[in-house]
């Protein structure tokens, strides 16, 4: 079979992935439907929970049994500086006040208030807030008062005590008398240390890649199988003058031709989805990243390497997709062979997520690198490293995977099994 022949073969295959309505909804445009909705839903919620650290215009009443220095100065300062609708009351009873609604949070200052301030003795204050229902917007409003109001208002307490003990210094300085320049050494680099922390979502975001790229993949094989032997068309496949290797190569090829254009779709849906996070809490995703300081560690090399590791570990999930959903009858019985094909590969990306690979010793480092579809995190964490004998390792076990089931699939394909099989999920007992 010549050259032209075999991409002709795989063309066939790609358009009848894409002309087949369930893989395309299913695989590419739900999932990519679903980040962009989250992405909506997540931006509206975090907004909501947001607005409540905002105690502008916010309803606070006070019970002030103290009537001294400091808890006057306690509700100037709830009323002045968070510009919060204030209402004193001299006596009353919270339930009173709170039952309907009217007070985010109620105040009780007891009698001893400004006493045990001035003496030195830790004051206490009872804080009471009003929730409809429960849920993280609530919660947010219950440690609202002890973790804005009672922190802030300790604070300006300190520092007019230092300013008094002080009165020609800045009294903020005792707040962080010492700051620190944080930088750390890596692949032979000094770098500050806001440039690894901004550099955790990129990191993070290399290793999800192939997550999400073998779920859709061995999603897609698997049901293009399913769907050839429901519909009894995978009969004249192999009826076709060609090899059966090749006509597994070509299915491989097609799926993954669909299943990179599905990633693609997936990750622009998660790039929206966090920047709808990102954007509604009002933080910075790149943190303040150096893109030259970023580029010495996740260099060309560690890019090169990790895109080599990835086309090796795709085509191993690929090749088990599809022989293992050969066994399958239709596309429900497929699915739930892919289903959990592509979990064990989790194992090594979430084991390293955590854990440098030098934790494992060598006898560790040796068997994650030898597990199937390893060799993408394998290949970052050998270029940080140094080392690269792991990811020599983890080249050559994924080569000799590729090559065995690539001989066991093309036996099985070339017999007349895989055409009258019934999958063990539906023999009857």
């Amino acid at each position: 079979m010549s050259r032209s022949e075999f991409l002709t073969l795989a063309k066939k295959e790609v358009k009848d992935l894409f002309r087949d309505p369930k893989i395309i909804i299913t695989m590419l445009v739900v999932p990519i439907v679903i980040f962009f909705i989250l992405g909506e839903v997540m931006g509206y919620s975090i907004s909501k929970t947001s607005e409540i650290s905002n105690m502008t215009g916010v309803n606070i009443a006070v019970i002030n049994y103290d009537n001294g220095t400091f808890s006057q100065y306690f509700i100037n300062f709830i009323k002045n500086d968070l510009n919060s609708n204030v209402k004193v009351f001299a006596n009353g009873t919270v339930y009173d006040l709170m039952r309907n609604g009217n007070y985010l949070i109620v105040f009780v200052i007891p009698n001893n208030f400004t006493y045990n301030i001035v003496n030195g003795v830790s004051a206490n204050i009872e804080s009471y807030t009003y929730i409809k229902e429960i849920s993280i917007s609530s919660l947010s409003q219950v440690s609202l008062a002890s973790n804005l109001i009672i922190s802030s208002f300790n604070r300006m307490v300190l520092l007019s005590y230092l300013a008094k003990a002080y009165p020609n210094m800045n009294a903020t300085f005792f707040l962080n008398p010492v700051s620190a320049n944080e930088s750390v050494f890596i692949n032979g680099n000094i770098l500050p240390a806001n440039t690894i922390e901004s550099l955790t979502g990129p990191y993070i975001a290399l290793i999800i890649a192939p997550i999400l790229m073998f779920s859709i993949a061995s999603s897609i094989s698997a049901s293009s199988m399913g769907t050839e032997k429901e519909e009894k068309t995978l009969e004249i496949t192999l009826s076709l003058p060609v090899k059966r290797s090749y006509i597994l190569l070509s299915k491989v090829l097609s799926s993954f031709v669909v299943s990179l254009i599905g990633l693609i779709g997936m990750s622009t849906a998660m790039l929206y989805y966090e920047y709808k996070i990102f954007s509604s809490t009002g933080i910075s995703e790149a943190g303040g990243l150096n893109i030259s300081s970023a580029s010495s560690i996740i260099s060309p090399t560690v890019l090169f390497l990790f895109a080599l590791g990835f086309l090796f570990a795709i085509f191993v999930i690929l090749l088990i997709s599809i022989v293992a959903s050969s066994l399958a009858n239709n596309i429900r019985e497929a699915q739930i062979i892919a289903s959990y094909i592509w979990l064990p590969f989790l194992i090594p990306y979430i084991l390293l997520i955590y854990v440098n690979i030098s934790q494992l010793g060598s006898f560790g480092a040796f068997i994650v690198s030898i597990l199937p579809a390893s060799t993408p995190i394998i290949a970052i964490k050998s270029v940080f490293l140094g080392n690269y004998i792991y990811l020599l390792t983890s080249f050559i076990a994924n080569i000799l995977y590729i090559a065995i089931i690539l001989y066991i699939g093309t036996k099985w394909f070339s017999g007349e099994r895989i055409i009258s099989s019934r999958p063990i999920l539906s023999r009857k007992k």
